[in-house]
């Protein structure tokens, strides 16, 4: 595929996922840099400065609750949900470790078992459809903009 036009999409809610097929029918390739959403969707969690909401971090955290009972990675289901969406033309997905590279490689080549696609379901039914607002989106800017008029006052 020749790319001459991209689009990085850094959040993946279903609503981009409308948007990202209606994008790359106009000859846009996007480029889906979201899989785990800056480690929210993992068993570990988002770092302290992560941007999201406390209303998604909360559902984040029990779901990733959820999986770990289960003995289920939540990044690895947020990597296989994010392979699998339509009119995406490429991920860009951060690795700190080997165990992190070869598990998205397994991802790649086998999927997920019968129980961890069951467990996928389970939490998007009973966790992430009570989101109303599953993106962060002008949050980092607002913050921003308040930082820069506290300190030109």
């Amino acid at each position: 595929m020749q790319l001459a036009n991209a689009l990085v999409v850094l959040s993946s809610t279903a609503e981009d996922g409308e948007f990202q097929v209606r994008i790359s029918n106009k000859g846009v390739g996007v480029i889906s840099a979201a899989a785990t959403a800056m480690g929210l969707l993992s068993n570990a969690g988002p770092p302290d400065w992560h941007p999201a909401t406390s209303a998604i971090k909360m559902v984040c955290r029990e779901a990733a609750k959820y999986c770990k009972d289960l003995d289920v990675e939540l990044g690895k289901l947020a990597v296989y949900h994010s392979l699998n969406k339509n009119g995406v033309a490429m991920h860009v997905i951060g690795m700190k470790t080997m165990d992190l590279l070869n598990s998205n490689l397994n991802i790649v080549h086998n999927g997920l078992t019968t129980q961890e696609k069951r467990v996928l379901e389970h939490i998007k039914e009973k966790f992430f459809s009570r989101l109303r607002e599953g993106h962060w989106e002008g949050v980092e800017l607002k913050r921003f903009n308040e930082i820069t008029v506290a300190e030109n006052s």
